[in-house]
């Protein structure tokens, strides 16, 4: 069973239903969420909020092709990054960091055939 965070139409859409495509798309995924999560956790430490809306929007953009749930949570990072408000947006990356690694479970190894019996 795949993940409720799963968004399967916004996958296959950002695929174009090309099963060639979509392993990429996941294997993208899959490699640079965690690289931008580690940078997101560093500028959050250094009380960068600059940084952090940055990292943010980037992680906005990359996780809302597969998850407008998780996607969700990037963009309220990047919201309370760019008030300045450092405890929230703690509170909120650490719900994103959890979400998009069980996000990340979920994409390996997704087929075209799984994505579209979520959408029939």
């Amino acid at each position: 069973m795949l993940d409720n965070r799963l968004d399967a139409e916004a996958l296959l859409a950002a695929c174009g239903a090309d099963e060639e495509l979509l392993g990429r798309i996941c294997q993208a995924l899959q490699k640079r969420v965690p690289e931008e999560l580690q940078r997101a956790e560093q500028l959050l430490a250094a009380r960068d909020a600059a940084g952090l809306r940055e990292s943010a929007h980037k992680l906005y953009g990359m996780i809302a092709a597969a998850s407008s749930s998780v996607g969700d949570i990037a963009s309220r990072l990047e919201d309370q990054a760019e008030l300045g408000e450092l405890e929230a947006a703690s509170r909120s990356f650490r719900q994103l960091a959890e979400q998009s690694a069980e996000l990340l479970a979920a994409l390996d190894g997704v087929s075209l055939a799984q994505l579209q019996l979520l959408v029939d």
